[in-house]
């Protein structure tokens, strides 16, 4: 601490050089506003009587004096003290205030808190919805796709028998049409075949050709 703030050194500039000592006690607040106000009363009436030129002062007028600084000074302290209660009831309001700052904010939080899970729940239970809703469609597609596919087999198959039982019908009946006939004459093969056979036909018998000229029964 710099010395020009130092208690000693205030008081030693009250009583040499008192100006000097008023601006250094009011400056660095040295002792409580009540003493400072009647140190500087009392120097302001002894400084002011000395340059008065007065030899001296009635022990009524230093009495009258004193009861006006006094009368001040419980003025001031009254004062002093009411102005002390209003701080401690802005500093207690303050304090409520601040409370029900905290709590506001608190149960702002909460509901922020509670809010954003909404959100969050919804926002997932719409997810799930939607994927079960695609899973869903994707099943169906999957069995339509699987029915006109199997639709499509037993078509295939379908056909593939009609052809199978065609093909054979038709081997069938040329193969039947291709087994050579047993005649026992012409008479009996013109019965069938009216203008007779020619050598290539199943049913040419060479001795039924007896000009052998590759016709029988002509």
């Amino acid at each position: 601490m710099k010395f020009y703030k130092k208690t000693w050194f205030i008081v030693l500039m009250l009583i040499l050089f008192f100006p000097v000592g008023l601006i250094l006690m009011w400056r660095f607040d040295k002792f409580t506003i009540p003493k400072r106000i009647i140190i500087t009363i009392l120097l302001l009436l002894f400084f002011g009587w000395m340059f008065t030129g007065e030899e001296k002062i009635s022990a009524d007028q230093c009495k009258q004096s004193i009861d006006q600084v006094k009368a001040q000074l419980t003025t001031l302290q009254s004062e002093y003290d009411e102005l002390s209660v209003n701080i401690d009831k802005y500093k207690k309001e303050i304090a409520t205030l601040t409370r029900k700052v905290e709590s506001a904010d608190k149960i702002t939080a909460e509901k922020v808190k509670d809010a954003e899970d909404k959100i969050r729940k919804e926002s997932e239970a719409e997810i799930k919805k939607a994927i079960a809703e695609a899973e869903k469609r994707a099943d169906e597609e999957i069995a339509e796709a699987q029915a006109e596919a199997d639709q499509q087999v037993a078509a295939a198959i379908s056909e593939a028998e009609a052809q199978v039982q065609e093909n054979t019908y038709v081997a069938a009946e040329t193969e039947a049409s291709a087994a050579p006939q047993f005649f026992q004459n012409c008479t009996d093969l013109r019965g069938t075949h009216p203008g007779g056979v020619p050598s290539d036909h199943p049913d040419y018998q060479p001795k039924m050709d007896r000009d052998k000229d590759g016709w029988a029964c002509e």
